[in-house]
Parts: C-alpha cells; sequence; structure tokens
C-alpha cells in the first residue's frame, strides 16, 4: 500500500506571493523536485521490498510468508494511524530538515530490518519506518507545491511523485534483484545507504521553503490526484 497519508497543500491566499499579477516566476526548480522524487523513490522502494523477498525472508525468519507479507500491511497501518498526529506534533519544525531527519529515520528503520533476529524485532522496525513515511507524504506534495507559482503546481506535484511509480517499476525488482543474488539483509542494508545519500542530497539541494501552515483547495487537491499513481494493495 502506497500514498496512505494525507498530503498537505498550500494556501490558496495569494499573501503567499505565488501567481501574482506581474510577477515574474523564476526557474523551473528541476534539482529541487528530482530530489524529492529520488527520496519518494527510495521511500516507497522500502515500503514495499518485503514482497519480493518472501521466500528469502521466511526461510531466515523461522515463519510463514503470510506473516513476512503482513509486514507490508504492518507498514502500511502505522502510515494511516499515525501519518496525521506525527504531521500535528511537527507543524512548527522546519520542512527541510524534516523531510532529511525523516529519510535518515527510514534509514534506520531499514537496518533495523536488516538485522532482525526474530519476527517480532522486525515488526517492530518496519513500524518505525512507517511512522516516518506516512510523516514524510504528509510533507512532501505541500513542499513541493511550494516551490514553484501556483499554475505550476501540478507539474511540480507530478514530477515529484513519479518517483513513486518508478518505484514500482524499478526500484523494487531491482532491491528484490539484489535480495536474491546478495541476500535479502544485504538488500535492506544497501537501500538504507542509499536513503543516507538521499538525504544528503536534499540537504544539499532541495530549496528551503518557510511555510508551515496550509488549506487545501480543491483546484491543487485535483492537480495532486490527477498527479498521483495508483496504490499498491497489501498483501
Amino acid at each position: 500500500m502506497s500514498f496512505t497519508a494525507p498530503i498537505t497543500l498550500p494556501s490558496s491566499d495569494p499573501s503567499d506571493g505565488r501567481g501574482r499579477p506581474g510577477q515574474t516566476p523564476g526557474p523551473f526548480p528541476w534539482v529541487g523536485l528530482i530530489a524529492l522524487a529520488a527520496a519518494v523513490f527510495l521511500s516507497v522502494t522500502s515500503e514495499m521490498l518485503p514482497t519480493g523477498l518472501l521466500p528469502d525472508m521466511s526461510r531466515a525468519l523461522g515463519v510463514s510468508e503470510a506473516q513476512v507479507g503482513l509486514l507490508v500491511s504492518w507498514f502500511a497501518f502505522t502510515v494511516v494511524l499515525t501519518s496525521t498526529s506525527l504531521a500535528h506534533l511537527t507543524r512548527r519544525l522546519p520542512r527541510h530538515g524534516l523531510i532529511v531527519l525523516v529519510l535518515v529515520v527510514l534509514a534506520v528503520s531499514n537496518v533495523l530490518t536488516a538485522i532482525a533476529p526474530n519476527y517480532a524485532f522486525m515488526v517492530g522496525g518496519r513500524i518505525l519506518g512507517g511512522m516516518a513515511h506516512g510523516l514524510f507524504w504528509a510533507v512532501v506534495g505541500a513542499y513541493a507545491a511550494h516551490l514553484v507559482p501556483r499554475e505550476q503546481i501540478g507539474r511540480a506535484v507530478a514530477i515529484t511523485v513519479a518517483g513513486g511509480t518508478l518505484a514500482f517499476v524499478f526500484g523494487v525488482p531491482l532491491a528484490t534483484a539484489a535480495g536474491h543474488l546478495l541476500g535479502w539483509r544485504l538488500s535492506f542494508v544497501a537501500l538504507a545507504g542509499l536513503m543516507l545519500v538521499g538525504a544528503v542530497v536534499v540537504w544539499r539541494f532541495l530549496p528551503r521553503v518557510s511555510h508551515y501552515g496550509a488549506r487545501r483547495t480543491a483546484a491543487e487537491v485535483a492537480a495532486l490526484a490527477a498527479a498521483a499513481p495508483a496504490p499498491a494493495a497489501s498483501p
């Protein structure tokens, strides 16, 4: 399951400075949006990876493949249950630093999954990842929208969530192949390392925004809905 968390979108108030008459927009922030898309790619790959490694993880942990499949469900349920409250609790934190922190927590979650000595330990690691993943999705849509004028919001959000589509098409299959070839634990360790690289890329290349509050508008929600790929089904 993916894209389960509510994505907060920015205010339509003209006082926010986006899309004012006579205002000359700056260059389109390709680098920043690609950095966000890369973060989305890694986050969704992390969420769905157990589905491709069911037999390997089942044998190593001594549990059924169905129980391993439930790791994705635990992750998704945690997203649904915690994303709104975590978004509220972190509403005053700078968004830029929060995205970096979330990627680091996701990396830690993958390390915990990789070193898990038993199933219960792994469930705990996945729950931690689900909390970070939900908070990430509560922030990322609004962040992308605040990098561009109002008329470019749909384009910006489409570029950002395209990382999720690429994760389904390339990320999960490649990580699964690596897991079969090198071992599933090493696959999660490698993904954790990429998460840390992604955190550095976001910290270095994602422009900072100063917006904290948000208010949905019909046009912006429609732009997001049109851009987002369909959710993947949980086992």
